[in-house]
């Protein structure tokens, strides 16, 4: 029953519930840090694209299948550990000509990288990751966004830096 254990209050009609749940499976049990979807394939569906931490990876699934206990495995492509992101570099993709640029940055290492989520899932499945650009950062990220930051119809990354927990920088970058 609902609040059996929580001593929370019963829903009232007006709030969501949730009817079903679904856990997918990660490679090397790793711990989702950040999660966007997008069609990479071009067939209507959204894969789901996630990265983890412990182990560190970009992992995309693709769909989940109907029929009970037939978990779809993910691709997984290394990156670096605590990695923020991942953002889409654009909107997300909705049909197969869409761009798929995908965002992220990594924490222990002062990096950004963006790559084509695209090209990523349509490699073989043992292809390395294939950054389409990487930037060295001065400071560890702690924060990533995108969007179209300058009101100019051209995506941008924004990145909070921080070190010894000041904010340090804000920098922007674009791709044209």
């Amino acid at each position: 029953p609902c609040g059996a254990r929580t001593n929370d209050p019963k829903p009232t009609s007006d709030e969501p519930r949730v009817h079903a749940r679904i856990e997918l499976p990660t490679i090397g049990d790793g711990k989702p840090t950040g999660v966007v979807a997008g069609d990479l394939d071009g067939d209507g569906a959204s894969e789901l694209i996630a990265v983890t931490m412990a182990p560190p990876a970009l992992q995309i699934w693709s769909r989940i299948p109907r029929a009970a206990r037939q978990w779809p495995e993910p691709r997984a492509l290394p990156i670096g550990d605590f990695a923020l992101g991942p953002v889409w570099f654009g909107p997300a993709p909705t049909t197969e000509s869409s761009p798929a640029l995908l965002a992220f940055a990594s924490r222990t290492l002062p990096s950004l990288t963006v790559v084509d989520a695209r090209r990523q899932w349509k490699a073989a499945p043992d292809a390395p990751l294939a950054p389409e650009w990487q930037l060295e950062l001065r400071r560890r990220p702690r924060v990533l966004i995108s969007g179209d930051l300058g009101h100019d119809g051209r995506p941008e990354l924004g990145l909070v830096t921080i070190d010894d927990d000041l904010p340090t920088a804000i920098p922007t970058m674009r791709v044209e």
